[in-house]
């Protein structure tokens, strides 16, 4: 079979979309954009009992050992840009992802049109835009620290959602405040491990896994950019179900086997808001964040948390600081995860090219919670004191 040039397969793709007419008169002006990222990164803790993840969609990370795919990663994104105002992107990014320690699959894969002075219009998936940092997230070159802080962003953590997206944005003298409006729809997964009381007296401990249905799921959020500064508040809501596995583990002194238990299916509204800030001169470079979320529902827990960070560059090299808390607002008494987790990081970034950024961190997590860790739930952990050191490697091309 022949294969089709690349202006054709654009063509084919577009006429499938109800856009052939539109693209075979505007091939001509067509202009390929081709771009990428990643990161190589290695990290160890002071605990063999739990492993340190960076998202609640790897099931498993760190301990004692060093650990190569917690946050390592490469993604490469191409765009085909028209000259009527429309625009074609797709990023695939590989990562760990569930139990699988490299999987890739399509983050980015819209169609945007930019033709009305101020007015950004795209379709497909897109970013859920629900931090300051949510363009950016998986873009370790693009952050002060490693990595965005876990006990925060963990709370959200779908990245992408399959839908629309708008976004105006305006000057308002020396400011540029914009809008932002999403719909869409998203799934996401979970993986923790929880309390699992089998009576009189006894309890084990075992990994839940939840797969979630988001759906319906309107964002909007407001930022205003002036000078140095750039302030930001987001909302996000939607519809969720959530389907969990629970495994429990076998107790041979009361003769009980290993099974795998379903639970039934919780469908809750939820809520989440964030009000952010970023200072950023050059020099000195401070971020904070503080989240919420809340889901009106018995069996689901509501938190808040946040974080601060700081630094300060010195030519290529910043030292930087980072301060975050997690804290649940309405607990579940069965789960056994500890209601509150506290955060504390020192690190360094050494940019020693243009593309290429080197970075050293250690952090202690104290009440660990499930959102940085695989079991946050059992005695042995659960109000422990956990190291961690990390290193990484962000480049991008």
């Amino acid at each position: 079979m022949k294969k089709l040039p690349q202006q054709r397969c654009l063509v084919a793709l577009l006429c499938a979309m109800g856009l052939g007419s539109w693209a075979n008169s505007s091939f001509a002006d067509v202009q390929y954009k081709f771009s990428g990222f990643g990161t190589l990164g290695a990290v160890k803790t002071s605990n063999d009992e739990t492993e340190f993840r960076q998202n609640v969609d790897q099931y498993r990370g760190a301990t004692k050992r060093v650990d190569l795919g917690v946050d390592s990663r490469v993604a490469v994104q191409g765009s085909a840009i028209f000259s009527n105002g429309v625009t074609m992107t797709a990023q695939v990014l590989g990562q760990r992802r569930e139990d699988s320690d490299f999987d890739a699959g399509f983050e980015w894969a819209f169609l945007q049109y930019t033709g009305i002075d101020g007015l950004d219009l795209k379709a497909g998936r897109v970013v859920l835009p629900a931090f300051l940092m949510s363009d950016s997230r998986l873009v370790g070159f693009s952050m002060p620290w490693v990595r965005v802080p876990s006990l925060v962003y963990a709370m959200m953590p779908l990245s992408h959602v399959d839908g629309v997206q708008a976004t105006y944005r305006q000057s308002i003298g020396p400011a540029v405040a914009s809008v932002q409006l999403t719909r869409g729809d998203a799934n996401g997964t979970t993986s923790t491990t929880n309390a699992v009381p089998l009576g009189g007296g006894l309890t084990v401990y075992g990994p839940t896994v939840g797969q979630t249905e988001s759906s319906r799921i309107v964002g909007l959020n407001a930022a205003l950019e002036w000078g140095d500064f750039t302030v930001r508040i987001s909302q996000i809501k939607d519809n969720v179900n959530l389907q969990s596995i629970q495994n429990i583990p076998a107790v041979p002194a009361f003769s009980i086997p290993a099974m795998q238990v379903a639970a039934p299916p919780l469908n809750f509204k939820d809520t989440f808001q964030e009000l952010g800030l970023q200072y950023d001169n050059g020099s000195l470079v401070v971020m904070a964040e503080y989240v919420k979320r809340s889901t009106k529902d018995q069996k689901v827990q509501d938190a808040k948390a946040w974080y601060v960070g700081g630094g300060y560059r010195f030519g290529s090299v910043l030292p930087y600081v980072l301060v975050s808390q997690y804290k649940e607002t309405f607990s579940l008494s069965s789960s056994g995860i500890p209601p509150k987790a506290k955060g504390n990081a020192l690190g360094m970034r050494y940019d020693f090219a243009n593309n290429l950024a080197l970075k050293a961190e250690f952090a202690q997590y104290k009440n660990n919670s499930l959102y940085n860790f695989t079991d946050s739930a059992s005695p042995g952990v659960a109000d422990k004191k956990i190291n961690v050191m990390s290193v990484a490697l962000d480049f991008i091309f």
